[in-house]
Protein backbone atom coordinates (compact mmCIF):
# COMPACT_ATOMS: atom_id res chain seq x y z
CA UNK A 1 0.00 0.00 0.00
CA UNK A 2 2.86 2.46 0.87
CA UNK A 3 4.72 1.70 -2.61
CA UNK A 4 1.21 2.58 -4.69
CA UNK A 5 0.43 5.17 -2.81
CA UNK A 6 3.89 7.01 -3.66
CA UNK A 7 3.48 6.10 -6.74
CA UNK A 8 -0.07 7.35 -7.03
CA UNK A 9 0.89 10.76 -5.69
CA UNK A 10 4.00 10.91 -7.95
CA UNK A 11 1.70 10.60 -10.74
CA UNK A 12 -0.65 12.69 -9.54
CA UNK A 13 2.06 15.38 -9.41
CA UNK A 14 3.01 14.61 -12.86
CA UNK A 15 -0.57 15.08 -14.60
CA UNK A 16 -1.78 17.79 -13.01
CA UNK A 17 -0.30 20.41 -15.57
CA UNK A 18 -2.25 18.19 -17.71
CA UNK A 19 -5.73 18.99 -16.75
CA UNK A 20 -8.06 22.08 -15.95
CA UNK A 21 -6.75 23.52 -12.17
CA UNK A 22 -10.34 23.43 -10.87
CA UNK A 23 -11.91 20.36 -12.31
CA UNK A 24 -10.95 18.18 -9.32
CA UNK A 25 -10.05 14.63 -11.19
CA UNK A 26 -7.36 14.21 -11.24
CA UNK A 27 -7.66 13.95 -6.98
CA UNK A 28 -9.93 10.82 -7.57
CA UNK A 29 -7.15 8.25 -7.48
CA UNK A 30 -6.01 9.93 -3.98
CA UNK A 31 -9.28 10.14 -2.57
CA UNK A 32 -10.07 6.34 -3.48
CA UNK A 33 -7.27 5.75 -1.49
CA UNK A 34 -8.14 7.28 1.92
CA UNK A 35 -11.73 6.29 1.25
CA UNK A 36 -10.50 2.38 1.73
CA UNK A 37 -9.30 3.25 5.31
CA UNK A 38 -5.35 3.81 4.57
CA UNK A 39 -4.03 5.53 7.85
CA UNK A 40 -0.47 6.13 7.73
CA UNK A 41 0.28 9.47 8.90
CA UNK A 42 2.96 10.42 6.66
CA UNK A 43 1.69 9.04 3.11
CA UNK A 44 -2.00 10.28 4.16
CA UNK A 45 -0.16 13.78 4.88
CA UNK A 46 1.80 13.98 1.44
CA UNK A 47 -1.97 12.79 0.02
CA UNK A 48 -3.28 16.29 2.04
CA UNK A 49 -0.74 18.28 0.19
CA UNK A 50 -1.62 16.59 -2.97
CA UNK A 51 -4.73 17.15 -2.67
CA UNK A 52 -4.95 20.85 -1.22
CA UNK A 53 -6.26 20.05 1.51
CA UNK A 54 -6.33 20.46 5.24
CA UNK A 55 -5.28 17.13 7.55
CA UNK A 56 -7.15 18.14 10.31
CA UNK A 57 -10.79 19.50 9.42
CA UNK A 58 -14.08 18.48 9.50
CA UNK A 59 -15.07 16.11 6.93
CA UNK A 60 -17.78 13.56 6.26
CA UNK A 61 -18.48 11.40 3.90
CA UNK A 62 -22.06 10.36 1.74
CA UNK A 63 -22.72 7.71 0.00
CA UNK A 64 -25.59 7.41 -3.16
CA UNK A 65 -26.69 4.17 -4.80
CA UNK A 66 -29.17 3.44 -7.19
CA UNK A 67 -29.58 3.80 -11.31
CA UNK A 68 -29.03 8.10 -10.65
CA UNK A 69 -26.03 7.83 -8.76
CA UNK A 70 -24.15 8.67 -12.29
CA UNK A 71 -21.71 11.83 -12.72
CA UNK A 72 -21.31 12.47 -16.27
CA UNK A 73 -18.04 13.51 -17.94
CA UNK A 74 -18.63 16.98 -18.02
CA UNK A 75 -19.95 17.36 -14.48
CA UNK A 76 -17.92 18.99 -12.14
CA UNK A 77 -15.50 16.47 -9.31
CA UNK A 78 -15.48 19.32 -6.84
CA UNK A 79 -17.51 21.94 -6.71
CA UNK A 80 -18.80 24.20 -3.30
CA UNK A 81 -22.24 24.23 -2.82
CA UNK A 82 -23.93 25.64 0.47
CA UNK A 83 -20.63 26.16 2.27
CA UNK A 84 -18.96 22.74 1.53
CA UNK A 85 -16.42 21.80 -0.61
CA UNK A 86 -17.87 18.34 -1.85
CA UNK A 87 -15.37 16.15 -3.88
CA UNK A 88 -17.75 13.35 -6.05
CA UNK A 89 -15.95 10.04 -6.31
CA UNK A 90 -16.96 6.84 -7.95
CA UNK A 91 -17.05 3.95 -6.47
CA UNK A 92 -17.33 0.08 -7.69
CA UNK A 93 -21.21 -0.08 -6.52
CA UNK A 94 -22.31 3.63 -5.60
CA UNK A 95 -21.00 7.33 -5.37
CA UNK A 96 -19.41 8.46 -2.76
CA UNK A 97 -19.12 12.55 -1.64
CA UNK A 98 -16.23 13.66 0.29
CA UNK A 99 -16.88 16.92 2.42
CA UNK A 100 -14.66 19.36 3.72
CA UNK A 101 -17.63 20.34 5.65
CA UNK A 102 -15.73 24.01 7.64
CA UNK A 103 -18.97 25.38 10.07
CA UNK A 104 -22.01 22.96 8.37
CA UNK A 105 -23.19 19.46 9.53
CA UNK A 106 -23.99 16.48 8.48
CA UNK A 107 -27.55 17.36 8.11
CA UNK A 108 -26.88 19.95 5.87
CA UNK A 109 -24.59 17.46 3.82
CA UNK A 110 -27.64 15.33 3.66
CA UNK A 111 -29.83 18.53 2.75
CA UNK A 112 -27.81 19.25 -0.06
CA UNK A 113 -27.67 15.43 -1.76
CA UNK A 114 -29.95 14.77 -4.62
CA UNK A 115 -32.92 12.94 -4.08
CA UNK A 116 -34.94 10.14 -7.10
CA UNK A 117 -36.99 7.88 -7.20
CA UNK A 118 -34.19 5.56 -7.87
CA UNK A 119 -31.78 6.76 -5.37
CA UNK A 120 -30.70 5.94 -1.89
CA UNK A 121 -28.20 8.26 0.39
CA UNK A 122 -26.45 7.28 3.47
CA UNK A 123 -24.42 10.03 5.24
CA UNK A 124 -21.78 9.74 7.76
CA UNK A 125 -20.90 11.55 11.33
CA UNK A 126 -18.09 13.74 11.38
CA UNK A 127 -14.80 13.13 11.49
CA UNK A 128 -11.91 14.96 12.45
CA UNK A 129 -9.77 14.62 9.47
CA UNK A 130 -8.42 12.84 6.29
CA UNK A 131 -6.97 9.54 8.30
CA UNK A 132 -10.42 9.28 9.43
CA UNK A 133 -12.24 9.39 6.09
CA UNK A 134 -12.30 5.07 6.04
CA UNK A 135 -14.20 4.99 8.99
CA UNK A 136 -16.75 7.75 7.86
CA UNK A 137 -17.04 5.74 4.35
CA UNK A 138 -18.01 2.43 6.44
CA UNK A 139 -20.43 4.79 8.80
CA UNK A 140 -22.33 5.97 5.54
CA UNK A 141 -22.04 2.59 4.22
CA UNK A 142 -24.23 1.54 7.26
CA UNK A 143 -26.83 4.49 7.17
CA UNK A 144 -27.43 3.84 3.28
CA UNK A 145 -28.01 0.32 4.28
CA UNK A 146 -31.10 1.02 6.67
CA UNK A 147 -33.11 3.15 4.01
CA UNK A 148 -36.14 1.56 3.66
CA UNK A 149 -36.94 3.31 0.38
CA UNK A 150 -35.58 5.08 -2.80
CA UNK A 151 -35.40 8.95 -2.45
CA UNK A 152 -34.50 8.31 1.12
CA UNK A 153 -30.75 9.83 2.35
CA UNK A 154 -30.39 8.83 6.04
CA UNK A 155 -28.25 10.27 8.38
CA UNK A 156 -26.38 7.95 10.71
CA UNK A 157 -27.20 9.80 13.55
CA UNK A 158 -30.22 9.38 13.10
CA UNK A 159 -29.94 5.64 12.48
CA UNK A 160 -27.39 4.65 15.61
CA UNK A 161 -29.43 1.39 16.96
CA UNK A 162 -30.07 0.30 13.23
CA UNK A 163 -26.34 0.81 12.84
CA UNK A 164 -25.34 -1.62 15.66
CA UNK A 165 -27.80 -4.11 13.83
CA UNK A 166 -26.19 -3.72 10.58
CA UNK A 167 -22.78 -4.06 11.73
CA UNK A 168 -23.69 -7.13 13.58
CA UNK A 169 -26.59 -8.54 11.98
CA UNK A 170 -25.50 -12.25 13.26
CA UNK A 171 -25.92 -11.29 16.61
CA UNK A 172 -29.10 -8.67 15.87
CA UNK A 173 -30.10 -12.14 14.31
CA UNK A 174 -29.69 -14.15 17.66
CA UNK A 175 -31.47 -11.47 19.84
CA UNK A 176 -34.85 -11.16 17.95
CA UNK A 177 -34.93 -15.23 18.20
CA UNK A 178 -34.13 -14.90 22.13
CA UNK A 179 -36.60 -12.18 22.69
CA UNK A 180 -39.22 -13.52 19.81
CA UNK A 181 -38.62 -16.71 18.71
CA UNK A 182 -42.38 -17.74 19.88
CA UNK A 183 -43.30 -15.16 18.05
CA UNK A 184 -41.38 -15.69 14.64
CA UNK A 185 -42.22 -19.23 15.07
CA UNK A 186 -46.33 -18.72 15.17
CA UNK A 187 -48.48 -18.88 12.07
CA UNK A 188 -47.38 -16.26 9.45
CA UNK A 189 -50.91 -14.47 9.84
CA UNK A 190 -50.55 -14.24 13.73
CA UNK A 191 -46.70 -13.23 13.28
CA UNK A 192 -47.37 -10.35 11.25
CA UNK A 193 -50.25 -9.52 12.99
CA UNK A 194 -48.59 -9.23 16.58
CA UNK A 195 -45.68 -7.83 15.18
CA UNK A 196 -47.60 -4.75 13.05
CA UNK A 197 -49.20 -4.30 16.63
CA UNK A 198 -46.45 -4.08 18.29
CA UNK A 199 -44.49 -1.70 15.80
CA UNK A 200 -47.59 0.40 15.86
CA UNK A 201 -48.39 0.27 19.70
CA UNK A 202 -44.29 1.65 20.21
CA UNK A 203 -44.68 4.03 17.34
CA UNK A 204 -47.81 5.40 19.21
CA UNK A 205 -46.32 5.75 22.22
CA UNK A 206 -47.98 3.04 24.24
CA UNK A 207 -51.54 4.43 22.79
CA UNK A 208 -53.76 1.57 22.34
CA UNK A 209 -56.18 3.83 21.10
CA UNK A 210 -54.16 5.16 18.67
CA UNK A 211 -52.81 2.42 17.61
CA UNK A 212 -55.57 1.03 16.87
CA UNK A 213 -56.61 3.91 14.96
CA UNK A 214 -53.04 3.14 12.68
CA UNK A 215 -54.58 -0.70 12.44
CA UNK A 216 -58.42 0.21 11.80
CA UNK A 217 -58.81 -1.78 14.20
CA UNK A 218 -60.57 -1.58 17.78
CA UNK A 219 -58.50 -0.60 20.44
CA UNK A 220 -59.62 -3.95 22.54
CA UNK A 221 -57.90 -5.82 19.91
CA UNK A 222 -55.14 -4.07 20.01
CA UNK A 223 -54.57 -4.82 23.58
CA UNK A 224 -55.72 -8.76 23.52
CA UNK A 225 -53.20 -8.71 20.77
CA UNK A 226 -50.68 -7.42 22.78
CA UNK A 227 -51.11 -9.81 25.43
CA UNK A 228 -50.97 -12.70 23.12
CA UNK A 229 -47.49 -10.97 22.69
CA UNK A 230 -46.93 -11.25 26.09
CA UNK A 231 -47.99 -14.66 26.71
CA UNK A 232 -45.57 -15.89 24.03
CA UNK A 233 -42.59 -14.12 24.95
CA UNK A 234 -42.87 -13.76 28.80
CA UNK A 235 -42.28 -10.36 28.63
CA UNK A 236 -44.53 -7.57 30.13
CA UNK A 237 -45.15 -4.16 27.82
CA UNK A 238 -45.55 -2.87 31.42
CA UNK A 239 -41.55 -3.46 32.30
CA UNK A 240 -39.44 -0.69 30.98
CA UNK A 241 -36.23 -3.08 30.29
CA UNK A 242 -38.96 -5.46 28.58
CA UNK A 243 -39.99 -2.67 25.95
CA UNK A 244 -36.44 -1.74 25.33
CA UNK A 245 -35.71 -5.38 24.58
CA UNK A 246 -38.95 -6.18 22.47
CA UNK A 247 -38.59 -2.87 20.53
CA UNK A 248 -34.93 -3.90 19.52
CA UNK A 249 -35.71 -7.28 18.83
CA UNK A 250 -38.64 -5.95 16.32
CA UNK A 251 -35.62 -3.66 14.55
CA UNK A 252 -33.65 -6.43 14.35
CA UNK A 253 -36.00 -9.21 12.51
CA UNK A 254 -37.06 -5.85 10.47
CA UNK A 255 -33.22 -5.06 9.32
CA UNK A 256 -32.12 -8.66 9.02
CA UNK A 257 -34.69 -9.62 7.36
CA UNK A 258 -34.77 -6.99 4.50
CA UNK A 259 -31.52 -7.60 4.25
CA UNK A 260 -31.33 -11.13 3.99
CA UNK A 261 -34.13 -10.85 1.00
Amino acid sequence: MDRDTALVIEAHRRAAGRHPEDDGRKQLPLLKVLLRGYTEVTRVSAIAVALGLPLHARYAVALLCGSDAERSATDPAREVRDGMELHWCPQEDSLAVVALLGDRSAEDLAAAMPTAPGLRGGVSTVVSGLMELGRAREFAQLALNSCSADGEVARLADRLPGAFILARPDLAQEFAAQALGPVLEADPVERDQLLATLAAWLDCQGSTEEAGKRLYCHRNTVLNRLRRLERLTGRLLARPRDVVDLAFALESHRLTSRKSS
